[in-house]
């Protein structure tokens, strides 16, 4: 999803959400949108290390690399080490690295990046 994040408007979102075109959101599919992205979101957290990770550039590039176009290695390149300064930051405060921080931490530069 890290790919779609950066671009993901509330309306993408709602479009998304919309599984069946008929313009209507039902909460099953509200629900659905939500846990695709949280589970999206999951596995690259997964990727980095999980619970307690010290991400390094590398373990960085090689979890978000499936969700940024292929097409824009720049956008990649310029992520990599803001999420490495961000991610590895608790971690050098001696503070493991979470799934709420990491989900803090994506919705926060998705918001950033839309402003």
């Amino acid at each position: 999803v890290l790919g779609r994040i950066r671009a993901d408007t509330a309306a993408e979102f709602l479009m998304r959400a919309d599984k069946d075109g008929d313009g209507k959101i039902m909460r099953e599919e509200w629900i659905a949108a939500i846990r695709e992205q949280e589970n999206t979101l999951w596995h690259a957290f997964e990727r980095l290390g999980g619970e307690g990770a010290a991400p390094s550039a590398a373990a960085i590039r090689a979890a978000f690399e499936p969700y940024f176009s292929p097409d824009e290695p720049e956008q990649l390149a310029r992520f990599v080490p803001v999420a490495l300064v961000a991610l590895s930051g608790d971690a050098l405060r001696g503070k493991p690295l979470t799934f709420a921080h990491f989900q803090r931490w994506v919705k926060d530069y998705r918001l950033e990046q839309l402003a």
